[in-house]
């Protein structure tokens, strides 16, 4: 008699069959002739496999499931090819099955079927063989208490975040949380979109459900404890934090609003230091008295200045305007010409510092015009209001203190050497502009002694003091007492915020006056001036 194991269907009970066969004629019970003997390299095993040489679980040698979660179960069989595996469950696994328990590898050795529990079990196995190895698997269910919840944002902003975050809190509402943006929870997910997925959360208790956007906005919402082994989905509104203006530090720039002609105060800054270059003389008679001034015998200067004519002599020589008031008018030019280097614009570079939450500040300049503050007649520091405003608007506001006389030398002087530069300051450029050789080689040539203006004196020593007068003339303007200017500013400009709500770049427009004494207006008061301004 012969047996034989035979599987009835993948996952039962192996039934043994007797299968007799005849032996002889006579019925004996001796072996059959017919049959080989029993030996090495012969099995009465269906699935015999002598290849296999050893088979493992790919999850390990543990796997934790919640009751009702399925789960694809890979095996690989060493060495590669087809084998055929037995998969089996044993111990406490009533509430557990299996796709298929009788599987074949693929070429590569791998075989999967899938195991889904019903319900909690303390533990048991699931064995798999191939041939004559085996492996086990210790399974674990729990209580199916946990679900999934998918949190979207419902967010209309102009701010962009860049990552989400949404997560719950235990047994907890909105109203105990402090917000904006509200902590985060203990069970948490983050996504690159608006729609978060947060697994394995407690199905049993009250929920805070809280999403965000980066630190900037956030929102909550409460809900009831889920269902086990479910999918939610909720909606909840986002809000942008308020700006954060605390400890703000921001690197500025701002000029004035590009124009086709100079603002008027300013202008009018410029005539008033130029007034001051020659009083109210011609410019000629303010370098000849200026020049007499100077000379090391100022009667024979005089003396020879009348008896020579050198007025009229000069006034035939030079050309009308520079007799009259031409030295004036570009010593005007030139410091226009570099007012116009406030239209630049970053003008004026500073820093504006807001230290504290009270919205108040200052200002610290670091050039104006590529000048220090100082030479260009402006305080270093000034005080500053802050103030966050809705859709994060940044209001900035603060009043200059300018003395007008030191930038306008300091800019004429620029002018002078974008112009020319040979020349080293505005009193050069004016010095060449009235003509200053040609005027000394005049008068000496003039002279009772050929090629002395007076005695002594030669071209060269009416050079030295032509040019000396116009630089002792300049040096009224650079001088000149004129009152101080404020220059009160606001400025309004949308901020991009960083991911904790904190301005990192504005720009924008500012609005505001310069107070001129004596300003020529039928109705005296402070005059508009604006301009664009920026921040990072």
């Amino acid at each position: 008699m012969t047996r034989h194991l035979i599987w009835d269907r993948p996952g039962a009970r192996l039934v043994a069959f007797l299968v007799s066969a005849a032996v002889g004629c006579g019925g004996s019970g001796g072996e059959s002739p017919d049959l080989p003997p029993a030996g090495p390299g012969t099995s009465d095993d269906v699935f015999e496999d002598t290849r296999a040489t050893s088979i493992q679980f790919d999850v390990g040698e543990e796997l934790t499931l919640m009751a009702g979660q399925a789960r694809d179960i890979v095996v690989r069989v060493e060495p590669p090819g087809r084998h055929t595996v037995r998969f089996a469950l044993l111990g406490k696994a009533q509430d557990a099955f299996l796709s298929a328990n009788l599987v074949e590898t693929e070429p590569d050795g791998v075989a999967t079927t899938r195991l889904t529990v019903l319900g909690a079990a303390s533990d048991f196995m699931l064995r798999a063989a191939a041939g004559r190895v085996e492996g086990n698997l210790h399974v674990l269910t729990l209580e199916a208490n946990e679900a999934s919840l998918f949190v979207s944002a419902n967010y209309d902003s102009r701010r962009t975040p860049e990552l989400w975050v949404a997560s719950v809190h235990l047994a907890k509402t909105c109203a105990q949380l402090e917000g904006l943006p509200f902590p985060d929870g203990t069970v948490s997910a983050m996504s690159s979109s608006r729609m978060v997925e947060i697994q394995r959360v407690p199905a049993d208790v009250d929920l805070a459900v809280v999403i965000r956007g980066e630190r900037f906005a956030g929102g909550c919402r409460g809900i009831e404890p889920l269902l086990a082994n479910t999918e939610t989905r909720i909606e909840i509104d986002v809000f942008d934090r308020p700006m954060e203006i605390a400890n703000l530090s921001l690197d500025m720039g701002f000029g004035v609003e590009a124009a086709t002609e100079l603002n008027p105060a300013l202008e009018w800054l410029a005539f008033r230091a130029a007034s001051a270059f020659t009083g109210a003389g011609t410019d000629l008679d303010a370098v000849l008295d200026a020049m007499s001034a100077r000379a090391s015998a100022p009667e024979e200067f005089e003396q020879a200045r009348s008896a020579r004519g050198w007025e009229a002599l000069l006034v035939t020589a030079l050309t009308s305007n520079l007799a009259g008031n031409g030295l004036r008018t570009k010593a005007q030019s030139l410091m226009q010409t570099g007012l116009w280097r406030l239209y630049e614009a970053r003008a004026f570079v500073g820093q504006l510092r807001a230290p504290g939450s009270a919205g108040t500040g200052e200002l610290v300049l670091t050039s104006v015009i590529g000048l220090e503050p100082e030479q260009a007649g402006f305080g270093a520091e000034s005080a500053v209001t802050v103030a966050a405003e809705r859709e994060d608007y940044l209001r900035i506001g603060s009043t200059l203190s300018w003395r007008p006389a030191p930038f306008l030398a300091q800019a004429a002087t620029l002018t002078a050497r974008e112009e020319d530069p040979l020349c080293d300051s505005a009193a050069d450029a004016l010095a060449d502009e009235f003509g200053c050789e040609g005027v000394a080689e005049l008068l000496a040539d003039a002279g009772a002694v050929p090629g002395q203006a007076y005695p002594g004196c030669t071209a060269a020593c009416m050079l030295a003091l032509c040019e000396a007068a116009i630089d002792e003339l300049w040096a009224r303007v650079a001088s000149v007492d004129l009152p101080s200017v404020p220059w009160q500013f606001s400025g309004s400009a949308r901020a991009e915020v960083d991911e904790n709500a904190r301005p990192r770049r504005v720009e924008g427009t500012w609005a505001g006056s310069l107070t001129v004494p004596d300003f020529p207006l039928e109705m005296p008061g402070p005059v508009p001036i604006q301009g664009p301004f920026s921040g990072e």
